[in-house]
């Protein structure tokens, strides 16, 4: 799997590497803005807790703000190259398939309907899925893991022993996501072979049993309850982990509150930046599932592409 998808990621590369490069240099800012109103909310909670200096909290107010501002325009730039790479992806590869299509006609002769037909309905299901996943490719897993880092080394920072504790329950889901995540994709490998199977059988009107049409939809049905399985189970750990690891950051960040070893400000701020590590971890597991699904869309491509002859592939 890692073979065709560095073969998968080569393909990016060769289609859109330069906006590529353009959009990497946004996503970088957005990752290393994600601290910025966590430092703000911080000194604002002390400045009306302790300092109650009112013109200096309105200043500070102002800047959280304009910082929210400055976020929210960064994210819709690199939210608008993404998809304008996306579109541009899925445009050349239909492009490139039709083209490749033609020449393969030309070299081999005319084919029946059916089969081109077939082929060309397979392709147009599965250029969007590639085209979507060329979009986000580099994008999404900086952005997310750089924000990710960015909170985790400020907390660090900031306040060694909180953030220790808030890492030592976070951290375990790194291991946990992709162990889990393989055992679906497996299933959700075996299923779709599954579909396929019973598909051709269908097509063939080879005279199949109705015995053996149960059994292989009864395969397809647990299948679809294991994936159900791991799916939720998976995310009700992530959700346990990270209550846990809000728990963390309170019982640790009180308890240095009460000995005067820290302020109020700073649990509040890594209470926010620990629900704002929650969202990018979601978008990671939700990339490394895009990820699988765009392999698999590519090798149907090519699969169909390989049937009618055409020189054009993507897994090249």
């Amino acid at each position: 799997m890692n073979t065709q998808l560095g073969r998968l990621y080569s393909f990016v590369w060769r289609e859109t590497g330069r906006r590529q490069v353009w959009l990497t240099a946004v996503s970088l800012l957005v990752a290393a803005l994600a601290a910025a109103p966590l430092e703000l909310q911080r000194h604002i909670i002390n400045e009306a807790t302790i300092r109650k200096n009112l013109s200096h909290l309105l200043l500070m107010c102002a800047g959280y703000a304009g910082v929210i501002l400055v976020q929210g325009g960064t994210k819709y730039v690199m939210r608008m190259m993404r998809g304008r790479i996306a579109a541009e992806a899925m445009y050349q590869l239909r492009l490139s398939v039709a083209q490749g299509v033609q020449e393969g006609d030309d070299a081999s002769g005319t084919r029946a309907n059916t089969s081109r037909g077939k082929a060309m309905a397979i392709i147009a299901a599965e250029v969007r899925p590639v085209g979507g996943f060329v979009g986000d490719s580099i994008s999404v897993p900086l952005v997310e893991a750089g924000i990710i880092a960015v909170i985790f080394a400020y907390m660090a920072v900031v306040e060694p022993l909180i953030a220790a504790a808030a890492a030592v329950v976070f951290l375990p889901q790194m291991v946990i996501v992709p162990g889990v995540q393989n055992r679906i994709n497996e299933r959700v490998r075996r299923r779709t072979q599954e579909v396929r199977e019973v598909g051709r059988e269908l097509e063939a009107d080879n005279g199949t049993s109705a015995d053996y049409a149960e059994q292989r939809l009864g395969r397809i049905f647990d299948l679809q309850l294991q994936s159900f399985r791991l799916k939720f189970g998976l995310k009700l750990i992530l959700n346990l982990l990270n209550h846990a690891a809000t728990l963390a950051v309170l019982a640790v960040g009180s308890w240095m509150v009460l000995r005067g070893e820290t302020q109020v400000g700073t649990v509040v701020a890594f209470l926010s930046g620990i629900e704002r590590v929650s969202d990018p971890w979601r978008e990671v597991v939700a990339f490394y599932r895009q990820a699988s699904n765009a392999l698999m869309r590519s090798r149907l491509i090519d699969d169909a592409l390989a049937e009618m002859s055409s020189p054009f592939r993507i897994l090249s």
